[in-house]
């Protein structure tokens, strides 16, 4: 992908770090931003957007339909 990152570790950082724009990755989860060659934000936003983007949304839908189907509020609905 880009020296020192590779695909498997932008995986781990979006699907369980929540990492969303190149700069989350680059500085807030790593230092990574420190070694990389000038335009890397931009290649790592391109890769972004064709594979983790519509995967993201899609995680947090279902995040949100699990948690309420687990609630305990779920089995009793209110009645107005």
């Amino acid at each position: 992908m880009l020296p020192e990152l590779h695909e498997r570790e932008l995986d781990y950082l979006c699907r369980e770090e929540w990492a969303r724009t190149p700069e989350d990755i680059l500085w807030r989860r790593s230092k990574l931003g420190l070694h990389l060659p000038p335009g890397a934000p931009e290649v790592l936003g391109r890769w972004l957007e064709r594979n983790h983007t519509g995967r993201a949304q899609a995680e947090i839908e279902l995040g949100l339909s699990r948690a309420r189907e687990s609630s305990p509020l779920s089995a009793h609905p209110h009645r107005c």
